[in-house]
């Protein structure tokens, strides 16, 4: 991990990682991302993601992995995971904000996120987030659980916010 964030925002910091960190919180957290109770493999990170640990209070409560596009001006969050102790105080929510003012600085318009449909949990946390539902997935989307169908068989919703317009208030 560097020493030096990514990003910072609402008293979280993200910070790159080539690794995910040796913690049975944080894979659980993975694993309810897929689905609460899963408990098969973790879907691996494409090639070309970012994995940032999100760090509140000088320790890693979350992980968040970003991938570029689709399209020139757009990412996507492919997962956020808030240790299960660290739950219920918005960090995933701080940590999708301070990626979000990063990738607005850099030249990002919108953000998209996936999760698999069976996670009822994380369909409402992109709702909350002011993120909109997409009725398709957005073309050049990358597929749910690449490279691990088994984790979501029954396929992801899509969602999405633009950057390039002014907030309009959160939950």
């Amino acid at each position: 991990m560097s020493l030096a964030a990514w990003s910072e925002a609402e008293g979280v910091s993200l910070h790159q990682a080539d690794a995910l960190p040796d913690s049975a919180p944080l894979r659980r957290a993975l694993a309810d991302g897929v689905a609460r109770g899963y408990d098969g493999p973790l879907p691996p990170r494409p090639t070309g993601a970012t994995l940032l640990l999100v760090r509140e209070e000088s320790e890693t409560a979350g992980v968040l992995v970003l991938t570029p596009g689709p399209g020139k001006s757009a990412a996507t969050v492919l997962a956020v995971a808030v240790a299960p102790e660290r739950r219920g105080r918005a960090v995933g929510l701080r940590a999708v904000l301070a990626a979000e003012r990063r990738l607005g600085r850099e030249g990002s318009q919108a953000v998209y996120a996936s999760v698999p449909r069976r996670n009822g949990r994380g369909v409402y946390f992109w709702l909350r987030a002011g993120y909109r539902p997409l009725l398709e997935p957005p073309e050049g989307g990358a597929p749910c659980a690449e490279g691990a169908p088994e984790a979501a068989p029954e396929g992801c919703g899509w969602f999405y916010r633009r950057l390039d317009r002014p907030e309009r208030g959160r939950r």
